[in-house]
């Protein structure tokens, strides 16, 4: 009955809403390239009963990444597909795991037929969601097919877990189908069991983003100007924080010299912040120019950025400064880098509260206490270091996710074979 109405809806709203798809389709290039694909008009790997991992996007691509190479190192002989839902993340997939995975894909979506495409043509033998892309005729049809269902690193923001539970009729069926669920805290395993997830399948397995490598290629710094004064990071950065940093650096490099190194969360956006720092009077280059000298440099390329934060004397962290939610603190840390960010941080709630209390980074409320606070790190550097330093401790204290969540994987293959 839940699957039958779910299905009912989906099919009124999608032809309801078809035109107003196919319109963003046309206006909007990531619409384009992903609506056909999740369609079922894409080629999947020709594989046997291959593991198959999905991550929503970026961030999730990125905590995935540990977990498929070593599934790739672990079981050699299994084929792994890889999906995301968007762009971005299908193109973080493909340039972090091309060659170490059998193929890189797009999520289908959740209409009864596109799902059944998807998983006619790649048929795997156990399918691990990663953090949350919850749909419930995936999960059901997965179910159904009797393919194990593991979800790891769970976690719910504030929002997914109110939602969940207003959607306790449809919801809590799509959580009881899955065979193992690895919460990243203790506090994201009650919400789990409140949702629906059945006690016996719950685990705490830890945060796969502090397993993340250490030493990642740091090829990427090639392209950079030799910069002759201190450097900042912004990384992950949203339209309206571009307009605060570049005012920002106006009077940082005047005062201290500094440079700046810039990757907006959407590359496809790097020209236009790239004018915004060039109206400020500030000179602006593109990344992928490989520029000489800058006061500004934009990164325009997918992958790079967790290098880039190894160049950085300070790293903030964007998406935060205003309502978008934050993005991961852990990239600039692993380099024993001071990490500052904005108010919102609500969607890493567990390692901002980690690395605040162990006092691996500092949290400003507006820009006017951002602008203070680099001014104090760059007049007293030996106070970054030690910030930095306590954030690679916390990394240090909280690693081990990475076997845990293996270890809830194992079964299923060995099952399985």
């Amino acid at each position: 009955m839940v699957k039958a109405v779910y299905n009912l809806a989906l099919c009124l709203g999608a032809i309801l809403f078809l035109p107003i798809g196919l319109m963003l389709a046309a206006l909007k290039e990531k619409r384009r390239a992903t609506m056909g694909p999740r369609l079922g008009f894409q080629a999947y790997p020709k594989c046997r009963k291959p593991i198959w991992v999905h991550g929503l996007s970026v961030g999730e691509i990125n905590a995935a990444v540990p977990l498929v190479l070593a599934l790739a190192r672990a079981y050699p002989e299994k084929d792994i597909i890889v999906s995301a839902s968007t762009k971005t993340g299908y193109e973080n997939a493909r340039a972090q795991l091309q060659g170490s995975v059998a193929g890189v894909v797009y999520y289908p979506y959740d209409l009864p037929w596109c799902v059944s495409k998807a998983l006619d043509q790649v048929d795997p033998c156990m399918f691990i969601l990663v953090e949350s892309d919850l749909w419930p005729n995936f999960i059901f049809q997965c179910k159904q097919r009797g393919v194990p269902l593991i979800l790891a690193n769970g976690r719910l923001s504030d929002s997914s877990y109110k939602g969940y539970r207003n959607l306790g009729f449809l919801m809590k069926p799509v959580f009881r189908c899955f065979d193992k669920v690895g919460a990243q805290s203790k506090e994201e395993g009650e919400r789990f069991l409140e949702v629906g997830v059945r006690p016996e399948t719950m685990a705490v397995a830890g945060n796969l983003k502090f397993d993340r490598p250490s030493a990642p290629d740091l090829s990427p710094l090639e392209m950079l100007p030799d910069f002759s004064g201190p450097v900042m990071v912004a990384g992950s950065t949203h339209p309206g924080e571009e307009e605060i940093l570049s005012g920002l650096l106006k009077a940082w490099k005047k005062e201290h010299g500094l440079a700046m190194i810039i990757a907006p969360r959407d590359p496809k956006r790097a020209g236009e912040v790239r004018d915004i720092f060039s109206r400020k009077g500030l000179d602006a280059a593109l990344y992928s120019q490989q520029p000489e000298k800058a006061d500004a440099v934009v990164v325009d390329q997918m992958g790079v950025l967790a290098a880039l934060y190894s160049r950085g004397d300070i790293c903030f962290v964007g998406g935060s400064l205003l309502p978008f939610g934050g993005h991961n603190p852990l990239e600039p840390a692993v380099f024993g880098k001071p990490v500052l960010f904005g108010p919102d941080m609500g969607d890493f709630p567990d390692m901002t509260v980690r690395l605040l209390n162990q006092g691996g980074a500092i949290q400003v409320k507006d820009s006017q206490e951002l602008a203070q606070t680099v001014d104090a790190l760059l007049n007293d550097p030996a106070r970054g270091v030690k910030i930095g330093a306590n954030a690679l401790e916390v990394i240090r204290r909280n690693r081990g996710a990475l076997q845990r969540n293996l270890d809830l994987v194992r079964e299923f293959i060995e099952e399985h074979e």
